[in-house]
């Protein structure tokens, strides 16, 4: 599923729908609280 991978940085993807199909409009990456 869409978050079902526990990674070290927290990933928000932001999509579109066209004809061609789903397209990645954005990326976010976001460090959890306390690692920096």
């Amino acid at each position: 599923n869409a978050d079902g991978t526990a990674r070290k940085m927290w990933s928000t993807f932001i999509v579109v729908r066209n004809e061609d199909g789903w397209k990645i409009a954005a990326i976010r990456n976001m460090l959890p609280a306390g690692q920096q």
